[in-house]
C-alpha cells in the first residue's frame, strides 16, 4: 500500500526536522490519523477515534507554534492522507491485512511524533502522542487477531 510506504518515510524524517518543520510534520500526521480513522475496520474504530482525540491533544497549534508550511515528512503525510481518501486505495490485498500494515506504520509515525515532541520538551503533547501511540497498537492487536481468525476459519 503506497499510503504505507509514505507513512514509514515520514516517521523516518519527523525527528530529522527542527522546531518549525518538526510541528507542521506534527500537524499534517494529526490529518492523517482523523483520515485513517474513518476508514478502519469497524472493530478498531472507538479506539482510532481515542488515538485521535489524544493526537489533537498532541498537536495543540498554540504550543507547538509557528509551524513550516513544508517539510519532507509533511508532505508524505498529506500523500498518504490523499491515498488513503482514494476509493482505489482499499482495493488490492484483503482489508485486514492492509489495515494491519498502515495501522502499524501509523503507530510507528505517532512514536517519532512522541520523540520528537520530546526532545522539544513538550511534556504534555509527548505523554498525548504516547497514549494515542498506545491506542494504535491496541487496534494493530485486535487487527491483527481478526486477521488471524479470518484466515483460520477460510481454510475450515
Amino acid at each position: 500500500m503506497a499510503a504505507k510506504l509514505r507513512v514509514r518515510a515520514a516517521a523516518d524524517q519527523l525527528c530529522a526536522g527542527g522546531l518549525r518543520e518538526g510541528a507542521g510534520d506534527v500537524a499534517a500526521l494529526g490529518g492523517l490519523i482523523v483520515v485513517a480513522a474513518l476508514i478502519t475496520p469497524r472493530l478498531v474504530r472507538d479506539g482510532m477515534k481515542g488515538a485521535v482525540f489524544e493526537f489533537e491533544r498532541a498537536s495543540a497549534s498554540r504550543v507547538l507554534g509557528d509551524r513550516a508550511l513544508e517539510g519532507q515528512a509533511r508532505g508524505l503525510n498529506r500523500e498518504s492522507t490523499y491515498l488513503l481518501s482514494r476509493p482505489a486505495a482499499v482495493a488490492g490485498r484483503t482489508g485486514m491485512v492492509a489495515a494491519l500494515d498502515f495501522l502499524l506504520a501509523l503507530a510507528t509515525a505517532v512514536e517519532a511524533s512522541q520523540r520528537w515532541c520530546q526532545a522539544q520538551d513538550h511534556r504534555a503533547q509527548a505523554q498525548a502522542s504516547g497514549r494515542a501511540g498506545r491506542l494504535l497498537r491496541e487496534a494493530v492487536e485486535v487487527t491483527a487477531s481478526a486477521a488471524a481468525i479470518s484466515r483460520v476459519t477460510r481454510r475450515i
